[in-house]
C-alpha cells in the first residue's frame, strides 16, 4: 500500500497489532492502518469492522478499507487524534456545566443514530475514554463489545465497571436501556468537576438515567433530547430572572417560617432551571448545622439536598464561586439587613399571630422592592393584612417538605419573579 500512503509514525507493533499512522498521497490527509495477523484476528474484530463500515455519522470514525493481504487483515481508519474526555477530567476540576450540556447532545446524538437503525446498534462500553474531543466534534472511538440489538438476547454482557448496566452482568434480553445507564454515569462523572454544582435538572437527568430498573429509565435517547432541549429553552426564558442579583428574606416575628421560605424559594428556583444559592445571614448557621445532622451532601463550598443549594460559611478570605447565581439572603428577624434587589417579608397566617406581626409595621428596605408574603394563613387572612398594609399580600403555599419543589411552589416563585422584576420599586 506505499504508492497510495506514505508513513508518518509507528504508533504500535506488537506480534498482535501493528498500528500505523500514514498520509494518503493523493487527498493528503492523515489515515490509521492496523494490521491485524488473520491467527489474532477474532470473530469480535470481524463483527466491529461490520457493524461500523457503513455507518455515516461525525461521530463515529470511518473505515475507508478493510481486506486480507500477506496474511493480515488490513483496515484503513479514520485518524482520531485530540482529547479523551477522561484526560479532559483528569486535568480540570472547573468545567462549565455548558460543556457537560453539549457534550451531553453529542453522546444523545449519535447513540440515537445507532439506537434507531433498520439494525438497531448497541454501543455498550461508554466510558470518558472512549470520547474524544476532535475541534468542534465529539467522536465515539472503540465498538469492541458493540453488538446488533437482536443478537443480544440469552447472552451474558460485560462492558466497564462503574459504567456497565446492572442488567449487563445477568443472562438474559438486553436493550438500549444499557447505553442509557452508561452515558447517566459519564455526565455524573462530568458533573462531579463541575465549577459551580449541576443544576437541578441535569442532576434529575442523571438520576433517571441511572435507575437501576431498566423500566424506570428514559426510554430513549430521543426522550432524552427532547428533556435537555425543555429544559434548556426553560433556562433561556428564565435569564431575565438573573437580573436579581438577591432575595433577602426577613420575619415580622421569630417562628414565622423564614428559614423554611428561604430554603423552599432556594429549591423551586433551581427547578426553574435558574442556579439559586441559599445564604444564611444570621448567627444561626442553617447550612452546617442540616450537614451535621447529615441531611445535605457536601460538594466543595455548597450542601445540597434534592433541589437545594446552600452556601456553607467558610470563612475570612474564602468564598463560594458567585458567577450567574441568585443568592437568597435569608436575615431571620434582621429587618435592618434587607437590602436586595427583592425583599420578602414574612408575616405570621395564625389567626392568634397577626396581632404581633402588624405591630412592627412595614420594614424600610434600603434598595430594591419590598413584598409582603403570609406563611400558613388564608384568603381571608391575607385581606386583612392586605387592608392594614396597604399592599398586596402573597400567600406562601402549605409546605411540609422546603427541599422538594412542588409545582404549587414553583407557581408561587413565578409570581414573585415577576413581581419583583416590575419596573416600579416603591416601598410605601
Amino acid at each position: 500500500m506505499s504508492d497510495k500512503y506514505a508513513l508518518l509514525e509507528v504508533l504500535k507493533d506488537t506480534a498482535a497489532t501493528e498500528v500505523l499512522l500514514v498520509r494518503h498521497r493523493s487527498l493528503n490527509t492523515q489515515r490509521i492502518i492496523k494490521k491485524i495477523p488473520v491467527t489474532n484476528f477474532s470473530a469480535e474484530g470481524c463483527l466491529e469492522v461490520d457493524l461500523i463500515k457503513d455507518l455515516h455519522h461525525p461521530s463515529i470514525p470511518v473505515i475507508y478499507d478493510f481486506k486480507v493481504s500477506n496474511g493480515s487483515f488490513i483496515i484503513v481508519e479514520e485518524y482520531i487524534y485530540g482529547q479523551s474526555l477522561k484526560e479532559i477530567l483528569s486535568l480540570n476540576d472547573s468545567i462549565s456545566e455548558e460543556f457537560l450540556i453539549w457534550t451531553a447532545k453529542k453522546l444523545c446524538n449519535v447513540l440515537e443514530y445507532l439506537h434507531t437503525r433498520n439494525e438497531p446498534i448497541l454501543y455498550q462500553d461508554l466510558k470518558p475514554e472512549h470520547i474524544i474531543y476532535q475541534e468542534n466534534e465529539l467522536k465515539l472511538i472503540d465498538f469492541g463489545i458493540a453488538e446488533y440489538l437482536q443478537s443480544s438476547e440469552a447472552q451474558t454482557h460485560y462492558g466497564t465497571k462503574g459504567y456497565a448496566a446492572p442488567e449487563q452482568y445477568l443472562e438474559g434480553t438486553i436493550d438500549e436501556g444499557v447505553d442509557i445507564y452508561a452515558f447517566g454515569q459519564v455526565l455524573k462523572e462530568i458533573a462531579t468537576n463541575l465549577s459551580q454544582p449541576a443544576s437541578f435538572w441535569i442532576s434529575k437527568l442523571i438520576e433517571k438515567c441511572t435507575r437501576q430498573n431498566r423500566a424506570d429509565r428514559f426510554s430513549s435517547f430521543e426522550e432524552i433530547s427532547k428533556y435537555i432541549n425543555a429544559n434548556q429553552k426553560q433556562k433561556k426564558k428564565g435569564k431575565k430572572d438573573l437580573l436579581l442579583g438577591s432575595i433577602a428574606i426577613s420575619g415580622a416575628a421569630s417562628g414565622v417560617g423564614v428559614t423554611h421560605i428561604a430554603i423552599a424559594l432556594t429549591s423551586a428556583l433551581r427547578a426553574l432551571g435558574i442556579n439559586a444559592i441559599y445564604k444564611d445571614c444570621t448567627d444561626k448557621h442553617a447550612v452546617c448545622e442540616m450537614e451535621k445532622e447529615g441531611c445535605l451532601k457536601l460538594l466543595g463550598a455548597y450542601g445540597r439536598k434534592r433541589a437545594f443549594m446552600g452556601e456553607l460559611e467558610l470563612g475570612p478570605g474564602i468564598d463560594a464561586k458567585k458567577e450567574e447565581s441568585l443568592f437568597i439572603k435569608d436575615f431571620g428577624t434582621d429587618v435592618s439587613g434587607m437590602s436586595a434587589d427583592v425583599n420578602l417579608y414574612i408575616v405570621a397566617g395564625r389567626a392568634w399571630q397577626i396581632g404581633n406581626s402588624k405591630e412592627n409595621g412595614i420594614p424600610f428596605c434600603k434598595s430594591g422592592k419590598l413584598l409582603i408574603v403570609c406563611n400558613q394563613g388564608n384568603s381571608a387572612i391575607s385581606r386583612n393584612y392586605s387592608a392594614f398594609f396597604k399592599k398586596d399580600i402573597f400567600l406562601f403555599p402549605t409546605d411540609k417538605d422546603p427541599v422538594t419543589p412542588f409545582r404549587v411552589k414553583r407557581r408561587f416563585v413565578k409570581r414573585i419573579l415577576k413581581e419583583g422584576l416590575r419596573e416600579e420599586n416603591s416601598n410605601l
